[in-house]
């Protein structure tokens, strides 16, 4: 039996919904006792957190590497790319 090669692209197109949860903060403000024998006005201290989860069906890399603006991401498009990174911050706040 020959199979004939497909002649749409079908099978090579899948629904990109996604939820991501890009960011997440939290400051903790250093009490006002603990800054004043350093000189301080106030403190702060804040930890962040980007990209750290996607929630979706999508098989590619990540669903918004394909750069399209439709509801529908092409598998291809998203070959040697990569999905955004997961990294995290600590930021100290001084104020004099």
């Amino acid at each position: 039996m020959r199979f004939k090669s497909p002649t749409t692209t079908a099978g090579y197109w899948e629904n990109g919904q996604f939820w991501r949860l890009r960011e997440v903060g939290v400051t903790l403000a250093v009490p006002q006792r603990a800054a004043s024998p350093l000189g301080l006005r106030d403190a702060s201290l804040t930890f962040a957190g980007r990209n750290l989860h996607v929630w979706t069906k999508y098989k590619g890399t990540d669903p918004e590497s394909g750069y399209t603006t439709d509801n529908l991401q092409n598998v291809q498009n998203d070959f040697s790319t990569l999905s955004p990174p997961t990294y995290f911050t600590v930021r100290l706040n001084l104020h004099y």
